[in-house]
C-alpha cells in the first residue's frame, strides 16, 4: 500500500504538470464545477504523499484484523488503485482532455487523426476526441455498473433474507421465482425486455438491469441465514425476546456482510461488461451520449484504418474488469476466515 500511494503521488503530480494549463483555464472559467475539477487536480499529488507518509508512520492495522489482510493483499492493491485510477479519471475528465466528448473539431481535416501529444488516443471518424470521449463514457459506463449493482445486492438482500427468516411456502415460493430467473439467459432476458421500448433512458437502463442481476445474490444471503439461525448466540437471542428484524438487523446483517461486499464487487465486472455490450447493440446507452460500448461500434468498421477508436474504449473495459475482479479476490482471501 505504501508503495502504491507513493506511485500515486509521482503520477498525479506528473499529470498536474502536464495539463497545469487546461488547470489554470478550469481556474479561470468561473464556473464553481470547473473550478472544483482544477482544485481536485492539484490537490490529488498533495494528499497522496500525505497518505504515503503518514502511512510510513503508521504501520496500519494489526496484522490478523480484515483491514491487515487487505493492506498486504497484492491483488486487492493494485485492484484498488486500477479501479481509483479509472473513477478519478472519469472524475476528472474535462481536466484530463481539451475538448468536449461531443465536439467535432474539424470534419474533413480532423477525422481519423493517429494518436498524438494533442489527441492522445486519436479522433474518430467524426474528428471527436477519442480521449474525452473514452473519459465520459467512464461516468456513464461506471455510473450505470454501480446504480445497477446497487439495486441488485440491495434487492437480492431482502429477498433472501425474508426466505431465509420465513421458511415454509414463502421460501418455497421465492426460491422457485429465483429459479426461473436463473434459468433465463440474462443477456437474452435484457434484450427482450429492452426491445419493448423504442428509446432506453440511462434510469430504464439502471432498472432493467438491476432487476434482472440479483438472483444469485438472494439465494448466497438465505444460503448464510439459513446457517446462522441455529447458531447459540441467535437462539439465545430469540430465547430472550429479541424480534425478528431486530435480529436481522443487529445479529444477522453483519454477520453476512462480507459475502455481500465479495459479490458486489465481482458483479461489477460483469455489469460492465452488459452494458458495453447494450451499447454496443445500439440499445444501452444511445449516441451521441458516449459510453465505451457505443465508442467500440463507432470504430469497428475502421480496425484496419483506425484501430485506436475501440482498442482505448476495449482497454478501458478491460482494465476495468481486472480492477473489479482483482478488489473481488482480495477481499474475500480477507474477510473470509477459511481462506486466511
Amino acid at each position: 500500500m505504501k508503495r502504491a500511494l507513493l506511485w500515486a503521488a509521482v503520477v498525479t503530480a506528473a499529470i498536474a504538470a502536464l495539463r497545469f494549463d487546461r488547470v489554470i483555464e478550469l481556474l479561470r472559467s468561473g464556473s464553481a464545477v470547473d473550478t472544483l475539477l482544477a482544485l481536485t487536480m492539484l490537490s490529488l499529488p498533495v494528499a497522496a504523499f500525505v497518505g504515503w507518509k503518514r502511512f510510513s508512520h503508521d504501520p496500519s492495522a494489526p496484522p490478523e484484523s480484515p483491514l491487515g489482510n487487505l493492506l498486504r493483499n497484492g491483488r486487492f492493491t493494485v485492484g484498488l488503485a486500477i479501479v481509483a485510477s479509472l473513477i478519478a479519471a472519469a472524475v476528472l475528465a474535462p481536466v484530463l482532455s481539451s475538448f468536449a466528448p461531443h465536439v467535432q473539431i474539424d470534419l474533413a481535416g480532423a477525422a481519423r487523426l493517429a494518436p498524438s501529444f494533442e489527441h492522445p488516443f486519436g479522433t474518430d471518424n467524426f474528428s471527436r476526441d477519442v480521449l474525452s470521449r473514452v473519459l465520459h463514457g467512464a461516468r456513464y459506463s461506471l455510473s450505470v455498473a454501480v446504480l445497477s449493482i446497487g439495486l441488485a445486492i440491495t434487492l437480492g438482500t431482502m429477498v433472501g433474507l425474508v426466505a431465509g427468516m420465513s421458511g415454509g411456502w414463502l421460501d418455497s415460493a421465492l426460491m422457485r421465482c429465483v429459479d426461473a430467473g436463473l434459468a433465463i439467459p440474462r443477456l437474452f432476458f435484457l434484450l427482450v425486455i429492452i426491445a419493448l421500448w423504442d428509446t432506453v433512458s440511462l434510469g430504464t437502463l439502471v432498472l432493467v438491469i438491476g432487476l434482472t442481476g440479483w438472483f444469485g445474490t438472494s439465494r448466497l444471503v438465505r444460503a448464510e441465514v439459513l446457517s446462522l439461525r441455529e447458531r447459540e448466540y441467535i437462539v439465545a437471542a430469540r430465547a430472550i425476546g429479541v424480534g425478528r428484524w431486530r435480529l436481522v438487523r443487529r445479529y444477522l446483517l453483519p454477520n453476512i456482510a462480507s459475502p455481500i461486499i465479495v459479490t458486489a464487487a465481482l458483479g461489477m465486472g460483469n455489469i460492465v461488461l452488459i452494458e458495453a455490450g447494450l451499447s454496443y447493440l445500439g440499445i444501452g446507452v444511445r449516441v451521441p451520449t458516449p459510453s465505451w460500448g457505443n465508442i467500440i461500434r463507432d470504430g469497428h468498421d475502421l480496425l484496419a484504418t483506425a484501430p485506436w477508436i475501440s482498442i482505448a474504449p476495449g482497454v478501458a473495459i478491460v482494465l476495468t474488469v481486472l480492477g473489479f475482479s482483482l478488489v473481488g479476490d482480495g477481499l474475500q482471501s480477507a474477510l473470509n476466515p477459511r481462506q486466511r
